[in-house]
């Protein structure tokens, strides 16, 4: 296996904005070549060398792994971090020399890798989502009933498509017809599954996509820990029960689309 921190220049204020801007990335690839890529986003806040150890190197045996995170760490103008991701995407497909492309995404980085993919056209054979959720205001509502919103959810809302931050862009505007699989944290106090009824209601609204699977991993919080509020770094604690599932995923979709 071999890894390598690098940065991958994309567009300052657009794709094709001729001043760059670079982002930090870790490049991780096994000893024999593989024809599948994981593109990893970072969530919010999220530092991509903290999802090195326990999450990019135990995929990193099988599969080529790139970890980005977003720009500003996912305080900046959401339309850039679309763009940014897309031309990552671009960038590393060129680089390994594939288009078997999965993305891996973590919180705010789910909607934005998904928004990526839509409004850039790009081929995606699956995508993965951890901890992630339908939209802001569906974390402060505990009902599994997705027609039911709290009033937070309601103020949040009303706040939604600022264009900046979490806020910026929500998963339930998006559409996924590829293969999609969700990791609900079963004790995420970020996203509020503390709630088992904000867990079944993230099921429930995931289910809307046509070929979407999710489970809930007890005892794990918002980064696939288990104390909480303890963030860094990723999913250090029992870090194969998360990479089993991620890896079983991954093998699935290629055995059903590839062979």
């Amino acid at each position: 296996m071999k890894i390598k921190e690098t940065t991958i220049a994309v567009g300052k204020r657009a794709a094709d904005d001729k001043r760059k801007l670079d982002l930090p990335g870790t490049l991780i690839t096994p000893d024999t070549q593989s024809d599948t890529l994981l593109l990893v986003l970072c969530g919010f806040s999220g530092h991509q060398e903290h999802y090195v150890e326990f999450f990019g190197k135990q995929m990193g045996a099988e599969f080529s792994v790139y970890i980005s995170e977003m720009r500003g760490r996912g305080l900046c103008n959401t339309d850039r971090c679309i763009d940014d991701f897309a031309q990552i995407d671009s960038t590393m497909r060129d680089e390994i020399e594939t288009d078997r492309v999965f993305y891996i995404a973590h919180s705010m980085g789910m909607p934005i890798s998904v928004a990526a993919k839509n409004r850039h056209g790009l081929n995606v054979a699956g995508l993965y989502g951890i901890s992630t959720f339908p939209s802001i205001g569906d974390t402060r509502t505990k009902d599994p009933d997705i027609q039911i919103k709290s009033l937070q959810h309601r103020l949040l809302d009303s706040l939604a498509g600022i264009n900046y931050g979490p806020l910026g862009v929500q998963l339930d505007d998006e559409e996924i017809s590829e293969p999609v699989r969700f990791a609900i944290a079963g004790q995420d106090e970020v996203t509020g599954t503390t709630h088992p009824a904000t867990a079944e209601r993230f099921v429930s609204s995931f289910n809307r996509y046509p070929d979407s699977s999710s489970k809930i991993f007890a005892g794990k919080n918002h980064c696939f820990n288990k104390r909480r509020r303890d963030y860094k770094p990723f999913n250090k604690d029992d870090p194969e029960i998360l990479v089993s599932d991620v890896k079983e995923f991954v093998y699935r979709t290629i055995d059903e689309k590839y062979l």
